[in-house]
């Protein structure tokens, strides 16, 4: 049977339109006039006034599951996108179906499947504005580790900083790194007939070679001249053809940033900045291993730069050149790279081609709006820490009971304030560890005073179970590594390299020297027992003869047996070594030779 749909467009007469309604006609408005205003027939305005009731539904057709069942599923489905583990399509038919079915409501949905209808789930959809969308994949470390507690304590950083030194904006700068390559992941649209089941674009190859983009940007929009990282061994200046005016050229082995390379932007950014004790510089990036070294900190503070770090997986929303700046620039690399492409048919884009096509690219996109725009959308100039909501940090609710020193350092303490969904989410723990101790049904009494089972106890919310952690490696976080204390720590960090560096060095003498000795030691051995062989040959040279007699005092034991001597022994002709007859392998003529030698 089709699934039933209304014909008509009319609005349920609700209580509050009945009142409104009232309230007009008593103010000297016409019936007419007042049903046309509130959007309803006149016929049914007379009938609701003589009546003094309103209508509960619009016909006898009703959803399978009640208005307050559906809210609270919506919700669920809503907290559990939150915290990016949303439902698939049959998924969520299925978890209809188990909430109606311990409910007592479930006979209008297919038994033999055990699954809600796809109307029905359009239906859902429709009433309370959800959607299948296609997610973007998320790891766990970025959606757990970016929390209350590391986005405060940025910002606490932050708010220090600026008081101390009194930062003016135009000396607040960002810095992070890009990945550009001669096969744009981004392609744009084109004109296809439509029917047409496969779209196809030229490209260089399948794969491309990735060459890192170095940016900086400043809050009132100064663009520092950015650098390029090719993976390289030997500099050659034609890889940098055409770039951007002042690009910095660097060359690594894998095309990504190192320690000494970044330590060489460095200087590069102090020379267009120009950083002085009056005037000094505050510079924003991640905290990944090359930026945060000895080197680096050491440059900084000789060159009145104060270094502040990001938060730990947080450069998609504290990060200004990731969230603004970045997207653009790609999606103008990939215009730029295609129209290379199109004007030169048959050939293919190489490393040599990169700089020239970025630089047309970082063109069109560097503004002083955008430095802005993305400066403000983080919360860093003007200062506002509240640009991250409450919402935002709901996928770390998942491990929202680990402490901050355990785990893989993904922890979090859940937020004073919250919004009403993640509140929901906190007060779902509770009925987590219900479940755990066997209350699997949690229940509450509903209006009409029946038990009504709640959506937690057929799909709980998401939570971490916790396990002890083998691996105690410190946490990272927001951090000023220009300031003593952080410097003090990769000094002691630094001195126990060159120590462990030291022994490493040590114990490869040693087993050098000793590789030497036992050298020696075996030459000398091999020399002794040439000697003898040689004197052995010497003797069987003047006539085969066998060595039979006592053996010296000197011997008391037969190599073989390590027994006296009681009988007959036979001496070897090289080591001098006496043996039982019966013990060795002589067969009764010619030299005798020992199984040792």
């Amino acid at each position: 049977m089709a699934p039933y749909k209304r014909k008509s467009e009319r609005v349920l007469t609700t209580q509050d339109i009945l009142d409104e309604a009232k309230r007009k006609i008593e103010a000297g408005d016409s019936k007419r006039k007042v049903a046309r205003d509130l959007g309803i027939k006149e016929s049914t305005l007379r009938k609701r006034l003589k009546a003094g009731t309103v209508p509960v539904s619009l016909g006898r057709f009703k959803n399978a599951l009640s208005d307050e069942m559906e809210k609270e599923l919506a919700q669920h489905c809503k907290d559990l996108d939150n915290r990016f583990y949303g439902l698939t399509r049959k998924h969520i038919m299925k978890v209809a179906f188990d909430f109606a079915e311990k409910n007592g409501v479930s006979e209008r949905f297919n038994q033999e499947k055990k699954l809600a209808g796809k109307d029905w789930l359009k239906g859902f959809c429709k009433r309370h504005k959800l959607s299948v969308r296609a997610p973007e994949l998320c790891s766990v470390a970025r959606a757990v580790g970016f929390n209350k507690v590391q986005v405060s304590r940025f910002f606490e950083n932050l708010k220090q900083c600026r008081l101390e030194k009194k930062f003016p904006p135009h000396r607040i700068f960002n810095m992070d790194e890009t990945g550009v390559t001669t096969v744009p992941n981004k392609t744009p649209k084109i004109i296809s007939p439509k029917g047409k089941k496969t779209v196809c674009k030229v490209s260089s190859a399948e794969r491309g070679q990735t060459v890192t983009a170095v940016c900086s940007i400043g809050a009132t929009g100064f663009y520092v001249p950015p650098a390029l990282i090719f993976p390289r061994k030997r500099m050659n200046n034609m890889l940098y053809k055409d770039a951007p005016t002042g690009t910095l050229p660097l060359i690594s082995d894998t095309g990504y940033m190192t320690t000494d390379l970044f330590i060489e932007w460095l200087k590069h950014f102090a020379m267009y900045v120009k950083p002085s004790l009056d005037d000094p510089v505050l510079l924003i990036a991640d905290n990944h291993s090359t930026h945060c070294s000895l080197g680096a900190v050491l440059f900084c503070r000789e060159n009145h730069i104060t270094f502040l770090t990001l938060p730990p997986h947080g450069s998609h929303l504290t990060q200004p050149l990731d969230r603004v700046v970045f997207a653009p620039l790609k999606t103008a690399y990939a215009t730029e790279a295609e129209k290379w492409l199109v004007q030169n048919p048959g050939k293919v884009i190489t490393l040599y081609q990169v700089a020239g096509i970025f630089g047309a690219a970082y063109s069109a996109t560097a503004s002083v709006k955008l430095a802005e725009r993305a400066f403000k959308a983080t919360g860093i100039e003007p200062y506002d820490p509240d640009v991250i909501s409450e919402d935002m940090f709901a996928p770390s609710l998942v491990t929202a009971h680990i402490s901050n020193e355990e785990g893989l350092g993904l922890a979090l303490h859940q937020p004073e304030t919250m919004s009403t969904e993640v509140e929901k989410n906190c007060d779902s723990n509770n009925l987590n560890n219900d479940q755990e101790n066997g209350n699997l049904l949690s229940s509450e009494p509903t209006t009409s005073g029946t038990i009504r089972i709640q959506i937690q106890s057929v799909l709980p919310l998401p939570q971490h179970k916790r396990q002890e952690s083998k691996n105690k490696r410190p946490a990272q976080k927001s951090n000023i590594i220009t300031s003593s204390p952080y410097k003090n720590i990769l000094e002691e960090k630094e001195k126990a390299k060159q120590e462990i560096e030291k022994a490493k060095a040590d114990r490869a003498l040693l087993k050098t020297r000793h590789e030497a000795e036992t050298k020696n030691a075996n030459t000398k051995k091999v020399k002794s027992k040439n000697k003898l062989r040689a004197n052995f040959e010497t003797v069987q040279s003047q006539g085969p003869s066998t060595s039979h007699g006592e053996p010296s005092t000197e011997v008391t034991t037969c190599p073989a047996c390590k027994e006296s001597y009681d009988e007959d022994c036979i001496q070897c002709g090289i080591c001098n070594d006496w043996w039982h007859e019966g013990c060795s392998s002589y067969e009764g003529y010619g030299p005798f030779v020992c199984d040792y030698c």
